[in-house]
């Protein structure tokens, strides 16, 4: 039987753009490469890259690690530095690897992690100072209390609003410029609180390491928990999974 030969002709306009096309992608990818030198994502990147590092649990569980050393080693003035940093990063793992959906999905979800903590630091803060505020206008004569709440109207913050904007930050991301003039309901003592922490974000770091630690932790035992639970996933003899899976064979 002969062969059907590919008759199909490609112009030198249509090469051409091709070769400059894929000439762009290689200057892009070396541009990444030269910034992240001296980076734990370049050993990393060649261990993905040269498929010495397999799988879902375990590129999952060594996107995450380097995570916690980039935040380690990061100097960040604010905590959208940081932010954008780690997203920075996980670009770069998934234009190396771009099937690996794992890796963009354990960045996504401890930028989320992070976020939290920060919320949560945040709002210990501004309890903190409302409680300290409180407690130095304790002894103080009428007249004096009158006139600074006259004059500075914003210091004495409601509960009400304490925890609104508690409850806010604690459902949101860090407060930012642009959401901060919008809102009108945020007191502007509230506002230089919020900035003036996000300055000092650098000193959460500790706290942020032991949640993406957790994190690491909590997905080194997956591998078990669905193990134990594999008899579930199980009915007649045939395993209810779209192919074979190792797991449910160790269960």
């Amino acid at each position: 039987m002969a062969i059907k030969r590919f008759t199909h002709e490609i112009s030198k306009a249509q090469i051409l753009k091709r070769i400059e096309s894929f000439g762009y992608k290689l200057q892009n990818r070396y541009k990444n490469l030269r910034k992240f030198t001296t980076h734990p994502t370049r050993e990393l990147t060649m261990r993905i890259y040269n498929r010495q590092i397999v799988g879902s649990h375990a590129t999952g569980s060594e996107t995450i690690k380097l995570l916690r050393e980039v935040i380690a080693s990061a100097k960040f003035s604010s905590f959208d530095q940081l932010c954008g940093h780690l997203v920075e990063v996980g670009d770069f793992l998934s234009e190396i690897a771009p099937r690996e959906f794992v890796i963009g999905n354990m960045v996504k979800r401890v930028i989320i992690l992070l976020k939290e903590e920060y919320a949560s630091a945040l709002a210990s803060h501004i309890e903190g100072n409302s409680e300290r505020l409180k407690t130095s206008k304790v002894g103080s004569d009428t007249h004096h209390r009158t006139t600074t709440s006259s004059s500075h109207c914003s210091t004495s913050r409601s509960p009400g609003i304490v925890e609104e904007s508690v409850s806010r930050l604690l459902g949101q991301k860090p407060m930012t410029n642009e959401l901060l003039e919008e809102d009108e309901k945020i007191p502007a003592d509230l506002i230089n609180e919020e900035r003036a922490f996000n300055a000092n974000s650098l000193s959460l770091k500790p706290i942020f390491i032991e949640a993406v630690q957790e994190l690491y932790d909590e997905l080194d035992l997956v591998l078990e928990a669905v193990a134990a639970q594999a008899s579930e996933h199980i009915h007649s003899g045939y395993p209810l999974s779209f192919a074979s899976s190792d797991l449910k064979q160790k269960g």
